[in-house]
């Protein structure tokens, strides 16, 4: 029986802007990015935010350390799968095990949509470990078949719980058009409506369990910005209806955000924030970043973004 390869397939691409999985762009725990560490404690005197945020307890809990990296969580939410099938086992077994099986992954979400890329299935994907970005709210059976060259010999069934954005975040949504602009049709019922050509000023919004949408169609111009520093969720994306999507999902009338210099959004000393559906430019002569970070970075997700002329649009160090 052919190898089966759980990284890159047509049913699960790995790397692209819809399913980022844990690459550059979305690290997840790794050597660049190693979590709270001696050298990287997280909850610090010199980091108090995190110290005293009351949303941390709820993160770390929705945490888990088993086949599923997420129980549970706002959308969209970015869940990484592992078989139990592999991980139970040890040595040349676990080897045998990831090697010559095929495992098929159905996450239940059958209105997830098609690749642009492939035409496939978003809700399927196949090797023993996968990625699946839940976007609306629900509870989502996801079943693993998995087979040998005798047929199945075995099937795992989890369990995720997704809440609707807009019901997490309601009174907690900030929808920011610019300034003379009262049109903010499309906005969340609800949310706090701000006209402002500075997004220095809407930063502060930035809260454990807050929201900030930019107007559709509309563009801003910025230096590098602070943002606070805390365990998340937060949502920073667009409103309003979009147009012409390409190929990858992303709209032809996304917010624009022009960084002139600096990094629009540094990520250290965050977890579980999503940046999503906008379209950065660099003004900068290649100096700036759209996204850049050093320390304790967890669950970030990245989701379609188009991000254009920096010469590092996305860096770490």
């Amino acid at each position: 029986m052919a190898e089966v390869n759980p990284n890159v397939n047509e049913v699960n691409p790995g790397e692209t802007e819809e399913n980022p999985g844990e690459t550059e762009e979305n690290p997840g725990e790794t050597e660049e990015n190693p979590g709270e560490t001696e050298e990287n404690p997280g909850e610090t005197e010199e980091n108090p935010d995190l110290e005293e945020n009351p949303y941390l307890d709820d993160y770390n809990s929705s945490l888990n350390d088993g086949p599923v990296s997420r129980t549970s969580g706002v959308a969209p939410l970015a869940v990484h799968f592992f078989a139990d099938f592999v991980d139970s086992a040890s040595g040349a077994e676990r080897i045998d095990r990831y090697h010559h099986y095929d495992y098929t992954w159905n996450f239940g979400d059958t209105g997830s949509g098609i690749w642009g890329t492939s035409g496939r299935s978003k809700n399927m994907a196949k090797g023993a470990n996968a990625v699946h970005i839940f976007e609306e709210g629900g509870v989502y059976n996801i079943t693993l078949t998995i087979r040998n060259h005798s047929g199945i010999v075995g099937t795992e069934n989890y369990t995720v719980t997704v809440t609707d954005p807009d019901s997490f975040y309601n009174g907690n949504t900030v929808c920011v058009n610019r300034s003379g602009d009262n049109n903010f049709s499309g906005a969340p019922a609800g949310a706090l409506q701000i006209n402002s050509d500075s997004i220095s000023t809407i930063t502060q919004y930035a809260k454990a369990g807050n929201r900030i949408l930019f107007k559709r169609g509309s563009s801003w111009t910025t230096a590098g910005l602070d943002w606070p520093s805390n365990a998340g969720p937060v949502t920073i994306g667009a409103y309003g209806t979009g147009v012409n999507p390409d190929a990858l999902g992303i709209y032809e009338n996304a917010p624009r955000i022009t960084v002139t210099s600096g990094s629009f959004l540094p990520l250290g000393y965050k977890q579980d924030w999503r940046l999503m559906d906008i379209h950065f430019i660099d003004a900068s002569g290649y100096t700036a970043n759209c996204v850049s970070g050093s320390v304790n970075m967890q669950r970030q997700l990245l989701l379609r973004l188009k991000v254009e002329g920096f010469s590092s649009g996305i860096g770490w160090s």
